[in-house]
């Protein structure tokens, strides 16, 4: 039987490669992220996974919003194909993305533009009717929606193509883990899309539980993640030709991305069980074939990406309340050899 990683893997194939058509020759991906989240790094890696295992004779070159410049415009308007980081930054949760996006829609209307899968999200009408113009006015625009919550809305409110596609993070294929230290990891927000705070209710049933355990978020930057991140923001502010930032943006970026991934790698290795509220927790987790338990963030899209994609995987049980812990994880002295067995998840299953 063929799992889930590569059956979404597959699933990414099929609706993308009919919609880019033929092998382009150049290729251009703006809005790369250049932030310490680990999500948005294993993303972008994903997307490059996907680009060369297709086109590994496209010339490529990557941008983000602060590396962007207007000298850019002619390197843009002759690629073949011109796309969108994806992730969950479209609409107005992240203004500042979704800004750039909005002026690269606007700017470059005419060309073949496509946006790497997404959650979508608005709560402000005035952004969302600037988004329904910006799409409008577009060419050739296809926006991949990455559960079936953001597919409806994106056919409601949009006058584009819109297809239902997994998350990139998932053409990494499965990765290894380090070897567990802990019970339970537990990887939770500490940024503005938290829905509930967390950490001290887990924290008090771990411990009736007699579990081992560490709690923590992956947004802090090690040394040399850093020091690279300092490295592409210094590249982006000297007088270098936009041309040069944006070709050797790719291996830049994908080095920063790589020492983020390669972080969180190692923080949700620790458990034997993962515990998280970040998508990518439970994605990177399902890559490393760890089980998870999972609640939602505050727009819904760990709830709307579980149904939509992993719904039937007995390997992870998705909560809505913190209390809900209590039907999940049994009570008594465990060792993490042991976790999978007193871990009731979707059934028990290990």
């Amino acid at each position: 039987m063929t799992s889930p990683v590569h059956q979404l893997r597959a699933r990414i194939d099929a609706e993308l490669l009919p919609i880019i058509g033929g092998a382009p020759r150049r290729i251009v991906l703006l809005d790369a992220p250049d932030h310490p989240n680990v999500g948005d790094q294993a993303i972008l890696l994903g997307e490059l996974a996907f680009l060369r295992r297709h086109f590994p004779d496209a010339r490529l070159h990557v941008a983000s919003y602060t590396t962007y410049r207007a000298g850019l415009d002619d390197l843009v308007r002759s690629a073949d194909v011109v796309f969108l980081h994806g992730g969950g930054n479209f609409g107005d949760i992240w203004p500042q993305h979704h800004e750039f996006r909005l002026r690269m829609l606007e700017t470059y209307r005419d060309r073949r533009l496509i946006q790497f899968p997404q959650s979508i999200s608005f709560s402000d009408p005035a952004t969302l009717e600037r988004t329904k113009a910006a799409i409008a006015g577009c060419a050739d625009f296809h926006l991949l929606a990455r559960d079936r919550q953001g597919l409806a809305f994106a056919e409601a409110h949009f006058d584009c193509p819109v297809s239902l596609c997994p998350d990139m993070a998932f053409c990494l294929g499965p990765l290894e883990p380090r070897r567990a230290s802990l019970d339970v990891f537990c990887l939770f927000r500490t940024d503005k899309e938290v829905l509930e705070p967390k950490a001290d209710a887990v924290a008090r049933r771990l411990d009736e539980a007699r579990l081992t355990y560490e709690i923590g978020d992956w947004l802090d930057d090690t040394s040399t993640a850093r020091y690279l991140h300092g490295l592409l923001r210094r590249v982006s502010r000297r007088r270098l030709a936009p041309h040069t930032v944006a070709r050797h943006g790719a291996f830049a970026f994908e080095v920063y991305a790589r020492s983020r991934l390669k972080h969180g790698i190692a923080l949700l290795s620790r458990g034997e069980l993962v515990l998280t509220d970040r998508l990518h927790g439970f994605i990177l987790s399902t890559l490393l074939g760890r089980r998870r338990v999972v609640w939602d963030s505050l727009d819904g899209k760990i709830g709307a990406f579980h149904s939509t994609w992993l719904g039937d995987d007995r390997g992870v049980r998705f909560l809505h309340r913190v209390e809900e812990l209590r039907t999940v994880i049994a009570p008594g002295p465990v060792t993490h050899r042991r976790a999978a067995q007193r871990a009731e998840v979707s059934g028990g299953v290990a």
